[in-house]
């Protein structure tokens, strides 16, 4: 990210390379999860936001790292990622009124991937029990697909106009500033990433992202476990294919949300599936957290 920048009293260039991917934030969020309640857990919460926003800004990376010690930087500093080469933005405001007025219209009450599934029109079971695909919302958001919301969503949180309570499970709210974006007021903009990239684009950005890292021990367990189910004369693809097995490696989905994102689980799948892998899961994350 920051590069060439002069560093030191002998004002020689300095290179700084950042590594971050969606399944560090789970570990990290896992672990917080374990400490006791109060002030030492909401302040490791609050650093682990902190980096999440610095890895998503779209603006200029030395501004905000001295922001963060309290020093100011007129931004357009030339030397990180951002200054160099500018990200492509999207507008998605539209969108943004739709997906806080889906989380409004469902009384803030769900996480986002529950909210998702209303915007997008399933009509899975726990949708029409709760009488949600009656409500005008419902639907509003096929036109684009499921990790396009997700990454609307993860920018609404980075902003705070959106913020996710993490107990007795993950909930998704509006916060004061929500109003802003509702009223058309605030200009949302998301990098384009996979989710709204041009389909000509796609296959090129699949092969990076089935090139990132794995946990392979994580992988090897849940290979195991499907082994299990297959020796009650279960057909693989009838449980997870190895393309869903190694998301779960990847990503740590612990949470009902973020197991609802991996690729290959549908309703069926989940509920005959799903609190298995997600218990394999965290039985291996409390086994790497240190005393």
């Amino acid at each position: 990210m920051p590069r060439n920048r002069p560093s030191g009293r002998d004002g020689l260039p300095a290179n700084c390379l950042f590594f971050y991917t969606a399944a560090d934030r789970a570990k990290i969020e896992y672990f917080i999860e374990q400490k006791e309640p109060g002030p030492n857990r909401e302040h490791t919460q609050w650093q682990l936001n902190q980096v999440i926003r610095y890895a998503h800004t779209t603006g200029c990376r030395t501004c905000y790292l001295l922001a963060y010690f309290g020093q100011e930087h007129p931004g357009q500093c030339g030397h990180c990622d951002n200054c160099v080469k500018p990200p492509h933005r999207v507008d998605a405001t539209e969108d943004a009124r739709r997906l806080l007025s889906t989380i409004a219209r469902t009384e803030q009450r769900f996480g986002i991937g529950y909210v998702i599934d209303v915007l997008r029109g399933s009509m899975n079971d726990r949708i029409i029990r709760n009488r949600h695909d009656k409500l005008s919302v419902h639907g509003i958001g096929k036109h684009m697909p499921r990790g396009y919301w997700g990454v609307l969503a993860d920018t609404l949180i980075n902003l705070q106009h959106l913020s996710q309570r993490q107990e007795p499970y993950p909930v998704t709210q509006l916060t004061p500033t929500s109003k802003f974006v509702l009223r058309n007021q605030v200009q949302i903009e998301i990098v384009q990433s996979r989710a709204i990239a041009p389909r000509h684009q796609t296959r090129h950005i699949d092969t990076a992202k089935a090139a990132t890292p794995i946990d392979q021990k994580l992988f090897e367990k849940l290979r195991t476990l499907r082994l299990h189910i297959r020796q009650q004369r279960v057909p693989p693809y009838v449980v997870f294919g190895d393309v869903s097995l190694r998301q779960m490696a990847r990503d740590f989905p612990t949470t009902t949300d973020n197991f609802a994102r991996v690729s290959g689980v549908g309703d069926t799948k989940f509920q005959r599936y799903g609190p298995r892998f997600m218990a394999a899961i965290d039985q291996y994350l409390s086994g790497q957290v240190t005393p």
